[in-house]
C-alpha cells in the first residue's frame, strides 16, 4: 500500500473505532458527563494548537533539517505544554466557579496532563511524515485509540462518570507518545538552538493563528451554551454536533484532497475547468444531500438504536444542525475552486465573515434558545452558501441554471426519499428495529431506482472524472 492508501486506512480506522466506542460510552454515561466534557473541548482545542505551534508543518517544508532542529522544536513544545498547563491548573477553579460545575477543577487539572504527552510525540509523528511513513502512523493512531476506548468504556463501567471521557483523552495521548516512541526510537540531541525557532516562526505563526480560528469556533457554540444552559442541554448538544461532524468528515474527507488537486491541474483551462466543477458539484450533491435528508428524517429512530433512549434530546438539535450545513459540500467545491485559481484572499475574507456571524449567533443564543440560535447559524450557513456559489458562477462565467441543475434534482429526490420512509414509518408503527430496517431497505431502493432515471451513467463518469496517471 503506498501512502495515500494508507494515510485513507489510517482516517477510516480511526473514524469507525471512535464512532463505535463513541456510541458505546453514550449508551453508559449520561448527557452530563458529556456536557462537561463539551465545556473544556474550547480550551483543550486552542491548547493543543498552541502546543504544536505549527513548527511540525514548518519543519517538513525544511529540507536536510538535522536533530538539531528536531530537539529544539521538541523542547519549545514542552516549555509551552508546561506553561499552559501551569495556566489552566490555576485558571482551574475560576473556570469552574464561571460555569457553575465544581467538578470541573479537578477534570481541567487532570485531563490537561495530556499536553505534555502530546508535546512529547509531536516531533517523531513530524519525522514520520517527511519519510512518508503513514504506515508506522497508521499503527501509532489506531492502537491509540483502541486501547484508550478499552480504558474508557472498562472505566465507564466500573464508575458511570466524566471521568470515564477524562481517562479516554489521557490514556490516548500516552499511547500515542508509548507509540511513536517505539517506533522512531527518536531521542533528543544534546545541542539545541534558537535559530530554527527563529527561522520557523513566521511560517508556523500563520499555521497556528489558521488552526486557533477553527478550534475556536468549532468549539464556540458547546461552550456558550454550557455557560448559560443546564449541563445536560450541553450534552445533547454536544452529542449533536459530534454526530452530524461524523457525516460531514466522512464526505469532506473523501472530496477534499481529490477536488482541490484537480481544480490546481486544471486552474489554467477554464473550459475543462468549468465541465469538471458541474459534473463535480452535479454528482456530489446527487450522493451527499439525499443522505442528509434521510438523515433527519430517522434521525429519531437512529439516536434511540444507537445512543439509547436518554439522547432523544438530542434529536432536534441534530436535524437542525443537518439543515444548517445541508451545503457543506458544495461549499467545499467552491472554496477549492477559488483557492485553486489563487483567489485564497477571497475565501479567507468570506471565511472572516462567516466567523464574525457566527460571534453575532451567540447573541440569539443567549437572547432566545438553543433552537433559535440553530436556525439563526443555518440562515448564515446558507447565506454563505449562496455566496460562494455565487463566486463560483462569477468565476468560470456559469449561469444560475447551471448550478441550480447540479443542486436541485440531489435535493429532490432526498425529499422524495425522506416523505416516503417517514409515510412508512408512520403506517407500519412496528418495533422500531423492524421499523427502521424496512424504512431503510425501501429508502435505498427509491434512491437507487431515482439515481438511475435522474442520472444513469453516474457510476461511470465518477470513474472518467478520476484522472489517469499518464
Amino acid at each position: 500500500m503506498n501512502a495515500l492508501a494508507w494515510s485513507a486506512a489510517d482516517r477510516t480506522v480511526q473514524q469507525a473505532l471512535q464512532l463505535i466506542i463513541g456510541i458505546w460510552l453514550a449508551r453508559i454515561l449520561s448527557p452530563s458527563d458529556f456536557g462537561l466534557m463539551g465545556i473544556i473541548m474550547l480550551f483543550a482545542g486552542i491548547s493543543y494548537v498552541f502546543v504544536e505551534g505549527g513548527f511540525g508543518q514548518a519543519v517538513a517544508r525544511i529540507k536536510g533539517a538535522d536533530n538539531r532542529y528536531f530537539t529544539s522544536i521538541w523542547i519549545m513544545n514542552l516549555a509551552i505544554a508546561s506553561l499552559l498547563y501551569i495556566i489552566l491548573y490555576l485558571s482551574a477553579p475560576y473556570i469552574s466557579i464561571f460555569f457553575g460545575q465544581p467538578q470541573l477543577k479537578a477534570i481541567i487539572r487532570i485531563l490537561f496532563l495530556a499536553l505534555f504527552f502530546n508535546a512529547g510525540y509531536l516531533i517523531q509523528h513530524t519525522q514520520l511524515g517527511i519519510q512518508l511513513d503513514y504506515r508506522s502512523i497508521a499503527f501509532c493512531n489506531i492502537t491509540a485509540t483502541f486501547i484508550s476506548g478499552i480504558c474508557g468504556i472498562t472505566i465507564a463501567y466500573v464508575y458511570k462518570n466524566v471521568w470515564a471521557l477524562v481517562a479516554q483523552q489521557v490514556t490516548y495521548h500516552f499511547f500515542r507518545l508509548c507509540c511513536f516512541s517505539l517506533v522512531t526510537k527518536w531521542l533528543p540531541s544534546r545541542h539545541i538552538s534558537l535559530q530554527p525557532i527563529r527561522q520557523l516562526g513566521r511560517f508556523s505563526i500563520n499555521l497556528m493563528g489558521t488552526s486557533l480560528l477553527n478550534a475556536l469556533f468549532s468549539n464556540l457554540f458547546v461552550t456558550f451554551i454550557g455557560k448559560f444552559y443546564p449541563i445536560s442541554y450541553t450534552g445533547y448538544y454536544s452529542q449533536a454536533q459530534k454526530q452530524n461532524d461524523t457525516i460531514q468528515f466522512t464526505f469532506i474527507s473523501i472530496l477534499n484532497g481529490v477536488s482541490y488537486n484537480i481544480f490546481a491541474l486544471l486552474h489554467e483551462n477554464t473550459t475543462r475547468l468549468k465541465n469538471f466543477y458541474t459534473q463535480l458539484l452535479h454528482k456530489s450533491a446527487l450522493l451527499t444531500l439525499p443522505v442528509f435528508c434521510v438523515l433527519i428524517t430517522l434521525s429519531e429512530p437512529f439516536f434511540s438504536v444507537l445512543l439509547g433512549e436518554k439522547w432523544i434530546s438530542s434529536v432536534p438539535y441534530f436535524q437542525l444542525l443537518c439543515g444548517a450545513q445541508l451545503l457543506c459540500v458544495c461549499d467545499l467545491l467552491c472554496i477549492n475552486l477559488l483557492n485553486a485559481r489563487g483567489k485564497s484572499r477571497i475565501t479567507f475574507r468570506i471565511e472572516l465573515i462567516k466567523k464574525t456571524g457566527m460571534l453575532a449567533t451567540l447573541f440569539v443564543f443567549a437572547s432566545y434558545g438553543i433552537y433559535q440560535g440553530i436556525i439563526a447559524y443555518g440562515i448564515l450557513n446558507w447565506g454563505i452558501g449562496f455566496t460562494w456559489l455565487y463566486l463560483a458562477k462569477k468565476e468560470l462565467s456559469l449561469s444560475w441554471n447551471v448550478l441550480w441543475k447540479s443542486v436541485i434534482p440531489a435535493l429532490g429526490i432526498g425529499i422524495i426519499v425522506s416523505c416516503l420512509i417517514w409515510n412508512i414509518g408512520w403506517i407500519l408503527n412496528t418495533h422500531i428495529y423492524i421499523e427502521l430496517l424496512i424504512q431503510l431497505s425501501i429508502g435505498i431502493a427509491c434512491y437507487c431506482l431515482l439515481l438511475h432515471k435522474v442520472y444513469p451513467g453516474l457510476i461511470k463518469d465518477i470513474k472518467q472524472l478520476i484522472p489517469k496517471d499518464n
